[in-house]
């Protein structure tokens, strides 16, 4: 899981050359950080409590959940704005996806 953190958060911190792939790393980030947490949880049941003795909570699961949804949302509003012209407000978008996954996976490698 560390080696996903820090391929993610190069890619992220390192300004991607083009949106797309901004946008494809940033999608890759989300994926990585809900498989991630379903690990962390134990449990394969998607709106299920975590197992015992897991190392994060289903509270903190469900914490996890809403911003990678908040994560989505906005890099999904982002593409719609980049293919309607409205450019520096899709940027504004995918930096708010970014800003998200970098906060979840900085809790993650703690």
């Amino acid at each position: 899981m560390k080696s996903l953190i820090v391929i993610v958060t190069l890619a992220l911190l390192g300004g991607c050359a083009g949106y797309g792939k901004a946008v494809k790393t940033t999608a890759l980030g989300i994926g990585g950080v809900a498989d991630a947490t379903l690990e962390l949880c134990g449990n394969t049941v998607p709106d299920g409590p975590c197992a015992v003795g897991a190392s994060i909570s289903t509270t903190r699961k469900n914490q996890i959940k809403a911003s990678l949804t908040d994560a989505l949302d906005a890099l999904e509003t982002s593409t719609l704005l980049y293919f309607t012209d409205q450019r520096n407000e899709a940027k504004s978008k995918l930096e708010r996806a970014e800003a998200i996954l970098v906060l979840l996976l900085q809790e993650l490698e703690e």
